[in-house]
């Protein structure tokens, strides 16, 4: 593994600079490439065999970039893990980062607010529960909080609309649920907003923590920190203005303009 090589972080929009974020944070001196599909945002109603197909591409892209790992920004990606295989780095799930996370704290009920794909899929659970089985796990999907979050332009009401139709039901149904795992990278840009209208969720995991730290072990392990770097620098098929206008709110230091490049096409 090259030191000085980049790290590479994708999502589907702009859901994925929460890891980006906390990865600049945590290893400030590492290299980033990030890419977010909006052009094709948002990736939860889409088919399985299309996300396949459009990732592929993307980890084609990435590859072309002579990364030296790869995080997966995007919940409902990460579900399909197991199809990205045959590169030479290796790509983390922020699934299995945000279920690690669970078990670290290992409530009796533990609630995941996610896009449909990831909730139907019951990757959390399954993952959840091969560690600990006596942790009861209650998936909800979201229709459309991702693409409001996406779009930059939704107000408050509107987000809190969306998740009385999501999150509301299993929160009246579960009121004695107090962990609530946010399982889309979109959702900690919109944490503020569900801590006020769902305050029975004192313990909300945002498993980006996580991820950076499966990189920072990784790194670890092959001895690849790098001690000279610390640029990031964004790709995008959606809006650039969009990416530089975020990554200025949330405090993120970009390496030059994004860059708008479509590197993925659907099926």
């Amino acid at each position: 593994m090259n030191a000085n090589a980049p790290i590479g972080i994708f999502d589907s929009g702009v859901g994925g600079y929460t890891v980006a974020r906390a990865l600049q944070k945590a290893l400030p001196m590492e290299d980033v490439i990030y890419y977010g599909d909006g052009c094709n945002a948002p990736y939860g109603n889409r088919s399985k065999e299309d996300i396949v197909h459009l990732v592929r591409q993307i980890l084609d892209f990435m590859a072309s970039k002579q990364v030296k790992a790869v995080g997966i920004a995007c919940n409902t990606i990460s579900t399909l893990i197991d199809e990205f295989t045959g590169y030479d780095f290796p790509i983390f799930s922020i699934v299995q980062a945000g279920a690690d996370e669970v078990v670290k704290c290992a409530p009796a009920k533990a609630g995941v607010l996610s896009t449909c794909f990831t909730a139907q899929t019951g990757a959390y659970a399954k993952l959840i529960n091969a560690a600990a089985p006596q942790i009861q796990v209650l998936s909800q999907g979201s229709v459309n909080l991702a693409a409001l979050v996406e779009s930059g332009t939704a107000s408050d009401g509107e987000i809190a609309a969306e998740l009385h139709d999501s999150l509301g039901l299993m929160a009246n149904a579960n009121p004695d649920v107090d962990t609530l795992v946010l399982g889309c990278t979109h959702y900690p840009l919109a944490r503020d907003i569900i801590a006020r209208e769902y305050p029975q969720f004192t313990n909300i995991i945002d498993p980006a923590m996580g991820q950076v730290e499966q990189l920072r072990a990784c790194l670890a392990a092959n001895n690849a920190f790098n001690d000279n770097g610390g640029s990031l620098k964004v790709f995008t098929s959606g809006d650039c203005a969009k990416y530089e206008a975020l990554a200025a709110r949330l405090g993120m230091k970009l390496t030059g303009p994004a860059t708008q490049l479509h590197v993925a096409t659907p099926l």
